[in-house]
């Protein structure tokens, strides 16, 4: 596949695979609330200032306590989901900035999420440890370098392909 040319086009593709989810019942969240809760926002301030023509894809509410109260995108295990997508649109052509995807899994589960940050351009995390794209495996304090995915690539893994292995 290839990449979209405008923000609203990766707007559609990440809302399309939520959608496809729900269809294949992966995902309990509809399409009326995927269209509620999958929507435009302002970049952080910081990507901001880097890239003013910025914008930003946020699906469902990021909560730092990840209380199931905040859950929004919903998969059919029970696990939830969020994420933020920056990017910019220069002469047709889109460029990714950052982006951040969580999984959050019920409370008895370990680890209990998994996020995978793609850092914008001389980040901190990219500068001081080689990592502008990682995942943490649970906790924040704790990076593996990941290899940079599109975010519908990465939004598929966590919705479809990431899954917690059921007591044997």
């Amino acid at each position: 596949m290839s990449a979209p040319k405008s923000v609203s086009k990766l707007h559609n593709r990440l809302r399309r695979v939520l959608q496809q989810a729900y269809q294949a019942e992966q995902l309990s969240t509809g399409p009326a609330d995927i269209e509620k809760y999958v929507r435009f926002d302002e970049p952080p301030d910081d990507i901001r200032k880097q890239s003013p023509n910025a914008w930003a894809i946020v699906g469902g509410r990021k909560d730092f306590k990840r209380l199931s109260t905040s859950a929004q995108l919903l998969r059919e295990d029970g696990a939830w989901l969020h994420f933020s997508v920056s990017v910019e649109e220069i002469r047709g052509e889109l460029s990714v900035i950052a982006y951040s995807f969580e999984l959050v899994f019920d409370q008895s589960a370990n680890p209990r999420f998994v996020r995978i940050d793609l850092n914008q351009p001389d980040h901190k995390n990219d500068a001081e440890r080689g990592k502008r794209c990682h995942l943490h495996p649970g906790h924040d304090d704790i990076q593996i370098a990941w290899q940079e995915q599109s975010p519908e690539d990465v939004l598929t893994f966590l919705v479809t392909d990431l899954r917690a292995i059921k007591e044997r």
